[in-house]
């Protein structure tokens, strides 16, 4: 004998002891920006790393100059 398998239940509950579903909020904030300032805001996941890259390359190049400063000085 071969069992039969069950059929899967795809329906949702609706009844009074079913599963409220909570309400999806969507929080929206408004603000009147200069545009150079938006365009930061809108960009910010790309802006920030270039940012934090040219800082980088500025200490780098300012350590450098000093440091071959000081051996053309000696």
């Amino acid at each position: 004998m071969s069992n039969k398998h069950k059929k899967k239940r795809t329906k949702a509950y609706q009844g009074a002891d079913a599963r409220s579903r909570e309400p999806i909020i969507t929080r929206v904030t408004a603000a009147n920006r200069r545009p150079a300032h938006q365009w930061l805001y809108d960009r910010r996941q790309f802006a920030r790393p270039l940012a934090i890259a040219a800082a980088v390359l500025f200490v780098l190049a300012l350590i450098i100059s000093q440091i071959v400063r000081m051996i053309h000085d000696a």
